[in-house]
């Protein structure tokens, strides 16, 4: 089904998704990719609207009864970082391979390794509006996660923009494998 967006609906609809897969304190982790060195300007894109990920991020703290981890590239030693991570939300960036983007995030997510818990839950969102086939796409990631390491506990949010009459609006598919 899809689900219609604006960006505070974005982390709104996170934050259920969340409070539905995972009780109070368990660990979350928000991974972000690794290639734009200034965090402040990355920004997501909806209905013509920008919002930071540091909002989308800090109104999921605000809001959440679980601690959360900001990972945007590899662990060179673990840190004290509560054991297992029971969950992750990755946000994917407009990319030339989607695909290859997400498995460069596992592999930085692996290097939590005394704390990385390939069974927990992944929650995959794609923020790109120009995605043509949204079930292709979901189906490559989700498929991607399984070959990588088995993770079948996968849901993936695809956003695309739907256009009716004059009418244009952001919407998410989400996928589970």
């Amino acid at each position: 089904p899809a689900v219609i967006t604006t960006t505070l609906q974005l982390s709104t609809c996170l934050e259920q998704i969340l409070n539905q897969q995972f009780p109070p304190g368990k660990v979350i982790v928000i991974s972000l990719p690794s290639w734009s060195p200034d965090y402040e300007e990355r920004s997501l894109s909806t209905n013509s609207e920008t919002v930071s990920t540091n909002y989308l991020i800090a109104h999921l703290s605000k809001k959440m009864e679980w601690p959360l981890i900001i990972s945007t590239d590899s662990q060179s030693a673990d840190k004290d970082i509560p054991d297992p991570q029971h969950g992750y939300v990755i946000l994917l960036f407009p990319d030339e391979d989607i695909v290859q983007s997400l498995e460069i995030q596992i592999e930085a997510l692996r290097t939590f390794s005394y704390s990385h818990n390939r069974r927990g839950k992944f929650i995959v969102v794609v923020l790109d509006e120009d995605i043509h086939n949204s079930q292709s796409i979901a189906k490559d990631l989700l498929v991607a996660l399984w070959a990588m390491e088995n993770i079948g506990n996968s849901i993936a949010l695809v956003q695309k923009v739907e256009k009716n009459n004059n009418l244009t609006r952001s919407v998410y598919d989400d996928y589970t494998m």
